[in-house]
């Protein structure tokens, strides 16, 4: 039997870990609004674990959030995937 390169439970919590970023994220500029990039990093990454940075990256290749100089915004499918609540990414 061969078996799965990712998967099993310790997988599982790394992805929600990361979902839970992106989720922060999305929320922070649903209330908040267009916000300067590195602003983001430093108010929701306390502790600078570089954990945001990575949300960012991930939430921008799939065009969730959009990026315009440094300034981030959310996008109409970042907005959708808040309300939703089906984070998928």
């Amino acid at each position: 039997m061969v078996k799965k390169k990712f998967s099993g439970p310790r997988y599982e919590n790394e992805l929600k870990r990361k979902k839970s970023y992106e989720r922060k994220v999305l929320k922070y500029l649903k209330e908040h609004g267009p916000q300067n990039y590195d602003h983001l990093v430093i108010e929701l990454d306390r502790q600078n674990t570089g954990n945001i940075a990575i949300a960012l990256q991930a939430l921008l290749q799939v065009k969730h959030i959009k990026r315009h100089g440094d300034d981030v915004a959310i996008t109409e499918a970042g907005l959708q995937l808040h309300e939703d609540g089906t984070y998928w990414i």
